[in-house]
């Protein structure tokens, strides 16, 4: 996913969020962009699809739970973009 980072902000989560804990925020509004940020989405699911987790190796189980949760949110946001593209598509806002 190289380029990914461009057209990205990040913000803290809270008052006192730590470095770790941040959200990114991509900003496009262009119908080319929110393919592209599409297309990473499904990239990223891929790859966590593709990880075998090892829960005999420390702090695996983690990574594992952390990493399904990234995978629901990047569904929500591949089903939030689907629905802006298709309104935009039949000419709703």
């Amino acid at each position: 996913m190289p380029g990914v980072r461009r057209g990205l902000e990040s913000r803290e989560t809270g008052a006192d969020a730590s470095a770790s804990k941040r959200v990114v925020v991509v900003k496009t509004t262009t119908r080319a962009g929110q393919q592209k940020v599409l297309n990473d989405l499904h990239e990223l699911i891929e790859a966590i699809d593709r990880r075998v987790p090892h829960l005999e190796r420390e702090g695996e189980h983690r990574i594992a739970q952390e990493a399904a949760a990234l995978r629901q949110k990047a569904e929500e946001r591949i089903a939030e973009i689907q629905a802006s593209l298709n309104a935009e598509s039949t000419g709703a806002r």
